[in-house]
This record gives structure tokens, C-alpha cells and sequence, in this order.
């Protein structure tokens, strides 16, 4: 899954095609040109041909399996946002994956304008009883969004070197009771649930 045409993500992809089966590529349907991303594209095509190769449509929920039922769901970027976010890197898909009564909202590196408009425009609104943010900077997370998503968990995958979390968003997940799992301080972090209780192993 591309959540972003970053060179971050596509410049490694490649090697995953390699060494994974892959099955269907998903992608952002905000595109940004390069040629890491050219590159990318037109190898997942090459290889998955243009029907193993899309953009979901907002509200599109895909079955992962159905014993018991694990799906995946488009939450953004919407038509509008395609339009007002153009050329945005930081304008990621974001997407919720449902396990029974589990949700995980992946925020990706949205910013607190994007999380605003996606939504003011998703329809079914996500659940995010985890939640994950891609970035750590003070504009991350619209705090807004914590109470309507029932989030009672926030994953924060950030390099060990590197820019730390801000304060302001410390203060909102802490000021909200919101567990907090860092990976620049726990390292991997496992997350197992059996649709109805959760799990989380740190370390490594």
C-alpha cells in the first residue's frame, strides 16, 4: 500500500516485490511525479497489471477474509481534497482496517487541515480505537478527533534519530487518556487481537 508518493516508500517497494508475494497494490490517487515514483508505478503494473494496480475509492471497503470478517476501508483523500490538496505530499490515503469490534484508523502524514476535511466529507465517519500517526510534529492530529473515534490507543511510528515528538501533540493524547506507544522508544511494536480484546508487545 502506497499511502503516500514518497520516495521513502516507493524507492524501497520494488525490493518487496521481490522478495513478498504481493497480491494488489493500492495507491494514492493523489499522485506526485518523480522518478522514484515513475519507476515504481510502472513496475507494479509491469508485474500486477493495471487491474492489480489502483486507487481505491473513498468509502470502498475491501474483505481481507471472511472467517471471522477482516476488512480494509478508503477513508481519504476524497474527490474534493484530490482537488484542494493537489501536488500535497503530505495529503496521505488514509485508511481504517475492521477486525470484528477492532478498528485501527491509519492517519498516515496527514496534517490537521486534511483531517478536517476528510471528515467533514467521509461517509460512514471511521472508528479508530487505535490510532496511528505517521508524523510527530505539533500539526499531526487534530484533537478533535480523538472523542468520535474512541481512541484509546495511539501508535506513533518514528525513527530512534530523528526529530521528536512535540509537546502539544504529547499533551493532547495525554490530556484525552490516550495510551501512547512510541517506536523511537519501544522499538517494534506488535499489536495481536482476536477481534474482541488487544494486545500490544513492545521491543526489538
Amino acid at each position: 500500500m502506497i499511502t503516500t508518493w514518497s520516495q521513502a516508500q516507493t524507492g524501497g517497494a520494488p525490493v518487496l516485490f521481490r522478495g513478498i508475494p504481493v497480491g494488489q497494490v493500492f495507491h494514492n490517487p493523489l499522485y506526485i511525479r518523480g522518478k522514484a515514483n515513475d519507476d515504481f508505478y510502472f513496475e507494479a503494473q509491469k508485474r500486477k497489471g493495471r487491474e492489480g494496480v489502483r486507487a481505491p475509492t473513498p468509502g470502498e471497503t475491501m474483505t481481507l477474509f471472511y472467517t471471522p470478517p477482516c476488512r480494509m476501508r478508503a477513508v481519504a483523500p476524497t474527490g474534493p481534497m484530490l482537488t484542494r490538496f493537489d501536488g500535497d505530499p503530505r495529503c496521505s490515503m488514509v485508511t481504517q482496517w475492521i477486525f470484528d469490534r477492532f478498528s485501527l484508523l491509519d492517519l498516515g502524514h496527514t496534517t490537521q487541515k486534511h483531517q478536517q476535511a476528510f471528515w467533514s466529507q467521509a461517509d460512514p465517519r471511521p472508528d479508530g480505537k487505535v490510532l496511528v500517526i505517521g508524523r510527530g510534529g505539533a500539526d499531526a492530529l487534530l484533537p478533535s478527533l480523538l472523542k468520535p473515534l474512541n481512541t484509546r490507543i495511539a501508535v506513533l511510528p518514528i525513527p530512534r534519530k530523528g526529530p521528536k515528538p512535540a509537546a502539544a501533540l504529547l499533551a493532547t493524547l495525554k490530556q484525552a487518556g490516550v495510551r501512547l506507544y512510541r517506536t523511537d522508544r519501544q522499538g517494534t511494536l506488535s499489536l495481536t487481537t482476536d477481534g474482541q480484546n488487544m494486545q500490544v508487545k513492545t521491543g526489538g
